[in-house]
């Protein structure tokens, strides 16, 4: 039901908090939280919610969920069970603090990275007027929040809209002002002073599985407060709650004069696109489960438990509260700074991710400056630095697989190649083949019945598995099926890595830790913009064409390393999807010579292609760079993270498709994929 354009107006400009104050701040604005429910009753939108409101009670830079174990991270503001360390807590341990939260049955931790005043040279925390967690969509909930259940939400990475998905939600406004911009850039500091409070929302995660505590969005979240159902979670996962933060920051005082343009204000992992917030279950069970108990859908919820009633107050209050290890980290900014990873500010992470940008933007042909594999582990300064490290390459029988894997052997690794012809990878590969770090598995990739019984010889050699590389694969084949049915291309190079991934899985996870995050590597293509995945007709029976075939087969690649690092980064796994280009290896076999020649000798085209080093370089990068460390879910290109493609530039410009990062397709391919496989997540 869509609601008149004034409605719709109205709700957007009025902040979350302003929905519960009669209960938690001031009792005058009951009359207004009454009659404002009534409307959105009568629009049938509301459900049941509710709010607890909590006081900061540190700056540190830890992030126990991220980089537990780590003083690295940027700054965090945190709120709630002072219980919280450097390592990641369970739900008993968080139970057993002192909570800056407002109910007393909720002893959950909550952080954001700290916002900054940027005058003068100098970083100036700024403490939030009030933070707010936001419960809402109680009524379709499942199951409470299980314990020791923990999320992320956000992208702290981010660098501009494009960087934010629509299901964080994410907005940053003048606190009862509407957005003026028509929603386009939604996640940008306001422009103009704000008359009111600065006000951000943060949506998390609402689908959980029970076992595993993976989690998922639901697909259809809004910030605004239409609290729609979507009832959509993944296979295996059911609907909780949906927290959601609400940070409101006074400025007044600390700019008394407002600004214009871009306001003085940085958080500490960068620009406003980078906001993010970590919650860490705390609830007591029995309260957890009162939660639940909503049977009027238009109602707030007064959570009471074994610990009070819901209005009874914080545990003990700021004051109280207090940093479980005051002697190690830091409150400091600058100090901050240099503790980071390889002690690289935020800028300076960002420069080494396009380090090698520069010479890509005059490509001459194969052999010129751009960099080889070999350069990426030499600039990297990793020979011999990955001895206890165990990685697997599909495809190292020919092309840019092989040259990986000579790149990668030189860093000391324990290699696991695979082929479906091994006596041609022995050939290809050398002396390394002979190596005791060496291991050659075979591998068909038209056979899900290859890809098992691959996957079951790697774990009768190895529990643990550092970096998984999808190489191989086909380009433009005849219409054909694998042996398992599906659609050669899409079968060759999607699915079959779909499904090694899955039995890899337990290996990768076991091998993850806060230091050194496991990592997947996808090859996609250039042609993931031909088409998209194909849902009604993945086997495109009736329209075949070779190329929108393949490059489906890329889409879902790059797809699968989204959802891939949706899901497991909170467990120490990231994926990346890469973009090799252009280099005439067996790849070509299905194109006749005079088309071979038309791409080569194209005067656009033809000096962007490069020599199977130089192809690998990418591959290498994604799997090995420190500067990629703490990120996941990026299409690279060119040793570095693409831009979103420009069409003005041609269509050989480098750049990802506007359908790229989809999060609702990409789950949809996701829950496809495993019943195709005959995995049953």
């Amino acid at each position: 039901m869509l609601l008149p354009v004034t409605f719709q107006s109205f709700v957007r400009s009025v902040p979350l908090d302003l929905f519960a104050v009669g209960v938690v701040v001031d009792r005058l604005y009951i009359p207004f939280t009454m009659y404002f429910f009534s409307l959105v009753a009568a629009a049938g939108l509301a459900h049941a919610y509710t709010v607890v409101v909590a006081e900061q009670f540190m700056l540190k830079n830890i992030d126990p969920i991220v980089l537990p174990g780590q003083y690295k991270s940027h700054m965090h503001s945190f709120f709630g069970s002072d219980a919280v360390t450097i390592n990641t807590n369970t739900s008993a341990e968080l139970q057993a603090g002192c909570s800056t939260n407002e109910n007393p049955n909720d002893l959950s931790v909550y952080w954001i990275p700290t916002l900054y005043l940027t005058e003068g040279g100098k970083h100036a925390p700024i403490t939030p007027m009030r933070f707010s967690a936001y419960y809402v969509n109680i009524g379709d909930a499942e199951i409470p929040f299980p314990q020791d259940f923990k999320a992320v939400a956000g992208n702290a990475q981010g660098a501009s809209q494009a960087d934010v998905e629509s299901v964080y939600g994410i907005q940053w406004m003048c606190e009862g002002v509407s957005n003026t911009d028509g929603g386009k850039d939604v996640a940008a500091f306001p422009t103009k002073t704000c008359p009111t409070h600065l006000q951000s929302i943060l949506l998390f995660p609402d689908c959980v599985n029970p076992d595993t505590l993976d989690y998922a969005y639901s697909g259809t979240q809004n910030w605004s407060g239409s609290f729609r159902p979507a009832n959509r979670c993944p296979a295996g996962m059911k609907r909780i709650p949906q927290l959601r933060f609400s940070v409101r920051y006074d400025l007044r005082k600390l700019l008394p004069n407002g600004w214009s343009g871009t306001p003085p204000l940085e958080l500490a992992c960068g620009s406003s696109y980078c906001w993010h917030g970590d919650f860490i279950n705390g609830w007591v069970p029995e309260a957890a489960q009162n939660m639940l108990k909503a049977t009027d859908k238009r109602e707030f919820m007064q959570i009471d438990g074994p610990l009070g009633g819901g209005k009874d107050g914080s545990k003990c209050g700021a004051k109280n509260a207090h940093d479980q290890d005051p002697n190690h980290g830091t409150s400091d900014y600058e100090e901050s700074v240099n503790m980071m990873s390889s002690k690289r500010s935020i800028g300076q992470r960002r420069i080494m991710t396009a380090r090698y940008a520069d010479v890509h933007k005059n490509p001459q042909g194969p052999g010129d400056a751009r960099p080889t594999a070999m350069q990426i582990i030499h600039d990297e300064g990793l020979e011999g630095k990955l001895a206890d490290s165990s990685i697997l390459i599909t495809g190292a029988s020919s092309g840019i697989g092989v040259e990986t894997a000579k790149a990668l052997f030189t860093t000391g690794a324990t290699l696991y190649l695979t082929a479906r012809n091994l006596p041609k990878a022995k050939h290809a590969l050398g002396d390394m083949a002979s190596s005791p770090r060496v291991h050659l598995l075979e591998l068909d990739l038209e056979s899900l019945a290859s890809v098992r019984a691959c996957a079951a010889q790697l774990h009768s050699k190895t529990k643990t598995l550092n970096i998984f590389i999808a190489n191989a694969g086909v380009m433009a084949t005849p219409e054909g099926r694998t042996k398992d049915g599906f659609e050669t291309q899409l079968g060759t190079n999607y699915l079959s890595h779909f499904l090694l991934f899955l039995l890899l899985r337990p290996a990768l996870l076991a091998a993850a830790t806060p230091q050194a995050n496991s990592r997947v590597v996808l090859l996609s293509s250039i042609a993931h913009r031909y088409s998209e995945v194909e849902f009604d007709n993945l086997n495109l029976d009736g329209q075949y064409d070779r190329w929108k075939a393949y490059g489906q087969s890329k889409c879902a690649l790059v797809w699968a390393a989204n959802e891939i690092d949706r899901r497991y980064a909170s467990r120490g796994l990231r994926a990346f999807s890469v973009q090799p280009g252009g280099i005439m290896t067996g790849l070509v076999q299905h194109l006749s010579e005079e088309e071979q020649s038309g791409f080569t000798e194209d005067p656009t085209l033809g000096p962007q292609f490069k020599s199977p080093q130089q192809g690998a370089a990418t591959s290498v990068w994604a799997a090995v760079s420190r500067s990629l460390d703490g990120m996941g879910g990026k299409y690279l290109e060119n040793v570095q993270i693409a831009e979103a493609y420009d069409a003005s530039g041609g269509p050989w410009a480098p750049g990802y498709a506007p359908y790229a990062y989809s999060p609702e397709k990409e789950r949809r391919l996701w829950d496809v994929s495993l019943k195709l496989v005959g995995v049953d997540e």
